[in-house]
C-alpha cells in the first residue's frame, strides 16, 4: 500500500512539473531553433574533423609486409593483426585480417593502411582451405601456426609483450617461421 501511494505521488508531481513546464516550451521555441543550429555546426564540424583525420592517416600509414618462412605443405596462410594485449590471439578481435599464398615453401602477406605503434600478429596455415584454425579433441592446433618474434607459450598462445613488435616505416617488414 505505501509504495502504491508513493508512486501515485511521483506521477502527480512529475504530471504537475509537466503542466508548469508546457508554457515554457511553447514560448521558447525559438531558443530551440537556436539549439537546433548549434547541434548542426557541431555536426559539421564533426565531419570535417573526420575527413581531416582520412587524410592524415592515409600519410602515416604504411604496408606491414609479412614473409613466412618454412612452410612444409601447400595452402593459405591466415594472418591477424592485434593491437591491444585484451585482443591477442583472438581472431575476431583483430585490428586487421590478411591471407597470403603458399609458394615455394614460403608466403608473403600484405596488411595495408597500418598506422606506427606496437603490434602482435598470429597466423596459421589453412592447410585445408576452410578458413579455420583446426583443432583436435583436445583443443590443440592441427594446422601449422605461429606468431610474431617466433614466440611460444608454454601451454597456450604466447602473451601479448612476448609477441609484439614495433612497427615503424623502419621495420615495414617482417620475416617470420613456422615452427
Amino acid at each position: 500500500m505505501r509504495f502504491a501511494a508513493s508512486v501515485s505521488l511521483a506521477v502527480v508531481i512529475l504530471g504537475c512539473c509537466a503542466f508548469l513546464y508546457a508554457d515554457d516550451s511553447v514560448a521558447d521555441k525559438s531558443s530551440s531553433i537556436a539549439v537546433d543550429a548549434e547541434v548542426d555546426a557541431s555536426e559539421e564540424t564533426t565531419l570535417v574533423e573526420e575527413a581531416v583525420d582520412a587524410e592524415e592517416l592515409a600519410e602515416t600509414s604504411l604496408t606491414l609486409s609479412v614473409l613466412i618462412k618454412n612452410i612444409q605443405q601447400q595452402g593459405d596462410i591466415r594472418l591477424a593483426l592485434f593491437d591491444q594485449s585484451d585482443a591477442f590471439p583472438k581472431q575476431i578481435k583483430a585490428v586487421r585480417k590478411s591471407k597470403g599464398k603458399v609458394r615455394d615453401a614460403t608466403a608473403r602477406v600484405q596488411i595495408e593502411d597500418v598506422l606506427p605503434g606496437q603490434y602482435a600478429i598470429a597466423f596459421f596455415q589453412d592447410v585445408n582451405g576452410d578458413g579455420t584454425l583446426n583443432r583436435s579433441k583436445l583443443g590443440i592446433p592441427s594446422e601449422p601456426y605461429g606468431f610474431s618474434n617466433n614466440a611460444r607459450g608454454l601451454f597456450g598462445p604466447p602473451s601479448f609483450k612476448a609477441a609484439s613488435f614495433d612497427f615503424s616505416a623502419d621495420s615495414a617488414t617482417l620475416e617470420l617461421r613456422l615452427p
